[in-house]
């Protein structure tokens, strides 16, 4: 069955020649849970490929969720397609004394397009807590912060948007 990788090998054409499609939403909704703190330092504008450089400098790849980041990362920053993507406002935010963590990062697009991404919530148990929150909450701390994210980035840019996770 195909994965990601495959496409990437197959689909490694710039995005100004081929059109985004859905997995390249696949793609990019992914870059949320990437590890770049203290890689993307508060509004700058780097691409992934930069990102990556600082990465390696640092020796470290951060906290991964799916065992196959450690790949994939470094074959989207080398990539036609995706390595000079812009990558700004990174947000990681875990706060368990209020059972919230969120993080949001903004993915500029050749076109000038913006993506927000968006990352879900984890294995850990303030990710379970903030899971069940949801079953029963209105709204829990996380939702509030993306709307917030939201307004900000759309302040920032006045591009179309693309959405993610």
């Amino acid at each position: 069955m195909a994965n990601i990788f495959d496409y990437m090998k197959w689909r490694d054409i710039s995005l100004k020649k081929v059109e985004f499609n859905e997995v390249d939403n696949l793609i990019l909704a992914r870059l949320s849970y990437f590890p770049f703190d203290g890689i993307v330092i508060k509004d700058e504008e780097i691409t992934l490929k930069e990102a990556y450089e600082r990465t390696k400098s640092l020796g470290t790849t951060g906290r991964v969720l799916q065992a196959e980041d450690i790949d994939l990362y470094p074959l989207l920053a080398k990539s036609i397609r995706f390595g000079n993507c812009k990558i700004t406002n990174f947000v990681n935010k875990v706060e368990p004394e209020i059972e919230k963590q969120f993080s949001a990062i903004t993915i500029i697009l050749p076109d000038d397009t913006i993506y927000v991404s968006y990352r879900g919530t984890d294995d850990t148990i303030i990710g379970w807590k903030e899971d069940f929150n949801m079953s029963f909450s209105k709204l829990v701390p996380s939702q509030i912060d993306s709307v917030e994210y939201l307004e900000k980035v759309a302040k920032k840019y006045k591009n179309k948007y693309k959405g993610g996770n």
